[in-house]
């Protein structure tokens, strides 16, 4: 198991991740579920953390499992990375 990023990363998982299997399921800290809910048939949230840091009325961020990916990895990692 290994954790990746969608931000600011230059797209560097790359070919050896698009081989990875971890990705049928991925645990997810965002507050932009609908972003899942695109590439995922299955996404669920199980949690929510404390972000002391954050701005005031989003101090909690939501944790999700997200299973059944419905698009091939190399898609999912176009459409989630940003810079």
């Amino acid at each position: 198991m290994q954790a990746v990023s969608d931000g600011a990363n230059f797209g560097i998982p790359g070919k050896r991740h698009a081989r990875d299997p971890s990705w049928e399921v991925m645990i997810v800290l965002s507050w932009y579920k609908g972003r899942y809910d695109k590439i995922f048939s299955d996404c669920q949230q199980v949690d929510s953390i404390l972000i002391e840091a954050s701005m005031p009325g989003i101090n909690f961020m939501p944790v999700y499992v997200c299973r059944k990916p419905k698009m091939p990895v190399k898609d999912i990692w176009t459409y989630l990375k940003y810079y």
